[in-house]
């Protein structure tokens, strides 16, 4: 093989971890995912808690390794789990049958054939 192949097994190096990451910037993703989270349960509009899971998954992407300690937003697992907590409570509603509505809104053919 010719001297710079990189394909070249005398080329290898072992990937090494920096000693320290520059300072980061803070979790804007994570913070914003807490935010459409907390709007989603007061507003109950189901899809903010969509958008809120989705910044909770970007947040999750862009942890860097040994800094989960000094996250501001209590790390990425927890925006996840607030992220779909937050998506159960605003469906159960629709999964709950309540029993007072559906006899208001039925109307027997008994009554309607009299009319």
């Amino acid at each position: 093989m010719a001297v710079d192949d990189p394909r070249d097994a005398s080329n290898e190096t072992a990937v090494t971890l920096p000693k320290s990451w520059r300072q980061q910037d803070s979790d804007y993703a994570g913070g914003a995912s807490m935010m459409f989270s907390g709007a989603t349960m007061l507003t109950r509009n189901r899809f903010m808690g969509w958008g809120a899971l989705l910044l909770a998954v970007a947040s999750l992407s862009n942890q860097k390794p040994m800094r989960t300690k000094e996250s501001q937003t209590g790390g990425p697992l927890s925006s996840i789990l607030f992220a779909l907590a937050t998506i159960v409570t605003a469906y159960v509603p629709m999964l709950i049958v309540n029993p007072a509505t559906q006899k208001a809104t039925s109307v027997p053919l008994s009554t309607a054939q009299a009319a």
